[in-house]
């Protein structure tokens, strides 16, 4: 990995100033978050109220802090996330799948230099910024290069999608990457999500569900010279997207999966991977075996309570060889 990736100091909601989020959760609608940051900045200016104390859009990544928030209970403003794994069910009619942390999980080596295919199996939204009742249009970009990025470059997927709080997204079982190449040392994949509110914005996205634009992009057959328009059209989308909705970017997990079975380590592996976004006190502190994915209502839930789904945002994809 020898060059940065687009979205490498791009914030999401969590990391923003007192004065971006403010901005960026009126663009939303979200009047309620709005009123709470103004209250309590008026009743306390020393530690919410200067804006010089955190920065503008214009500052250095290194400046931005997400410790002034005045509350700590909105999904979207989590800034970290966990990963889990669900391997391919070996047992016919097996109704619950246990959900294991990455730390127990064995790469793969078969999958060395060979193609592989990703697929988006659900997103998930327990909560996004904007009115209550409202259906939020979400831009999902994806990103994938293979370890030694020189060979192929970054590759760049965007899915249009609608979901509602407390539900998952019109979406299920969407490729993305289809014959991508592994090489020798694994693959970074990323996975990002922008509430969308611009109204310019919306239509265009609306053009982004249409059939044209909902396949997986292929690479087993595109020449490269062909290809290279298309992902600088997905990159550029998503850049543009991003900046006129206030950078609500609200999900932004990357993973670098290899074949070192290390314990802190993310191995390449064929099966289903969870991406929850949490607070940072919860990135290794959430308990999987609290949680199953339950095959029949096609959702994780507690393990003792199947009526409840965990309270995070998150999204699942799966990694299957060719």
């Amino acid at each position: 990995m020898d060059t940065p990736a687009w979205f490498d100091d791009l914030p999401v909601l969590g990391e923003f100033s007192r004065k971006e989020a403010i901005a960026a959760l009126k663009d939303a609608g979200d009047d309620e978050t709005v009123t709470i940051l103004e209250v309590a900045a008026a009743l306390d200016p020393s530690q919410y109220g200067s804006s010089s104390s955190f920065g503008d859009h214009t500052s250095p990544r290194t400046d931005r802090t997400s410790t002034w928030w005045p509350f700590s209970d909105k999904p979207w403003q989590y800034t970290s996330h966990t990963y889990g794994y669900l391997a391919s069910s070996t047992k016919s009619g097996q109704a619950v799948l246990p959900i294991r942390p990455l730390s127990t999980v064995h790469a793969n080596p078969k999958l060395r230099n060979t193609r592989v295919k990703i697929t988006l199996n659900r997103l998930y939204v327990e909560a996004y910024p904007g009115r209550k009742g409202d259906t939020h249009l979400i831009l999902v970009h994806f990103f994938a290069r293979d370890q030694l990025s020189k060979k192929t470059g970054d590759m760049y997927f965007n899915i249009a999608c609608e979901a509602a709080n407390c539900s998952y997204a019109s979406i299920h079982n969407y490729p993305i990457f289809v014959g991508l190449n592994v090489g020798s040392e694994g693959l970074v994949f990323g996975g990002f999500t922008i509430n969308v509110k611009n109204e310019a914005d919306t239509t265009f996205l609306k053009f982004l569900q249409s059939d044209v634009f909902k396949t997986g992009l292929e690479l087993t057959k595109a020449a490269q010279p062909v290809l290279a328009p298309f992902l600088t059209m997905a990159k550029a989308i998503a850049e543009v997207i991003v900046t006129r909705n206030q950078k609500r970017l609200v999900q932004k997990a990357v993973l670098g999966l290899d074949f070192r079975n290390t314990p802190l380590g993310a191995p390449l592996a064929e099966g289903t991977y969870v991406a929850v976004q949490v607070p940072g006190s919860r990135q290794t502190a959430l308990n999987w075996e609290e949680w199953v994915y339950h095959k029949g209502r096609d959702k994780i839930v507690k393990h003792d309570n199947h009526e409840k789904t965990i309270p995070f945002n998150h999204f699942i994809f799966s990694i299957d060889s060719l």
